[in-house]
């Protein structure tokens, strides 16, 4: 009834108010409700940091860093065991200048002068594995793609370096990439270039190598915490540290 309802509703605001006098007159309860709110707060802001990681989608990193090489540590990115398998640009730049390098992304071709004439032995070691990691990078992206399958077909992955691809990159439900996963490749790749460029890139050769407008490019080195500046003409992307993030805008839900 009616009148029932009424005196369950009285009923229940009256013990609110007397739990509150006992929270209110009860040190010990206050200081644990305290402690369950702080830790409420705690997890909510580490929830919001881990959404902030999941939405950025980028390869791991030190926002805090001082210096560019440290922003995006090269052995987090490449593991000790991997370098092995990324020898193909150094043994290539062992050859005559003349050898055939048509297989090669052009951002690779582009700087195969310059290891040639680095006299450093184990920064040229360096470069061209990373060179070589991002040749893989490129053709599994053309493999898994219908755009750059022909021209990735016969390409050969190490199997520790097909099997890290696998991993970080191919949603073993689908033979397709998603495009998050997509987009965390190409972030990869355009680490990989600011390491081997000494963090200011020139992207133009890049951005076709991915199959994309400069525009598009320009965006992910953006979430990547990178700037641009114009030198000779040329538009270059650089690594400000500490890295400073574009805000990620969150939809809002709507009310029902």
């Amino acid at each position: 009834s009616k009148f029932n309802l009424v005196e369950d509703c009285s009923v229940c605001i009256q013990d609110k108010k007397r739990k509150a006098r006992i929270l209110r007159d009860d040190p010990e309860a206050q200081k644990a409700l305290e402690g369950k709110l702080d830790k409420v707060e705690v997890n909510t802001s580490a929830l919001e940091n881990t959404s902030a990681v999941v939405a950025r989608n980028i390869p791991p990193h030190n926002a805090s860093a001082t210096n560019p090489s440290e922003a995006y540590p090269i052995e987090q990115i490449i593991e000790n065991g991997e370098w092995s398998s990324l020898q193909d640009v150094y043994w290539l730049l062992q050859e005559e200048a003349g050898a055939a390098t048509d297989g090669y992304p052009a951002f690779v071709r582009n700087r195969l002068y310059r290891l040639r004439d680095n006299k450093d032995e184990t920064e040229k070691e360096t470069a061209a594995g990373i060179l070589t990691f991002i040749t893989h990078l490129i053709k599994f992206k053309d493999v898994n793609s219908m755009v750059g399958l022909e021209s990735a077909r016969s390409h050969r992955f190490p199997p520790t370096i097909r099997e890290k691809c696998n991993r970080l990159f191919k949603d073993s439900e689908t033979s397709r990439l998603p495009d998050d996963k997509i987009n965390l490749l190409i972030s990869y790749v355009l680490v990989l270039t600011l390491h081997v460029d000494k963090f200011k890139t020139d992207f133009e050769d890049i951005a076709k190598d991915l199959r994309m407008s400069s525009v598009d490019l320009r965006k992910h080195f953006e979430n990547l915490g990178c700037k641009f500046a114009v030198e000779n003409s040329i538009r270059v992307a650089t690594l400000p540290v500490p890295l400073k993030f574009p805000q990620i805008m969150r939809r809002r839900t709507k009310r029902r």
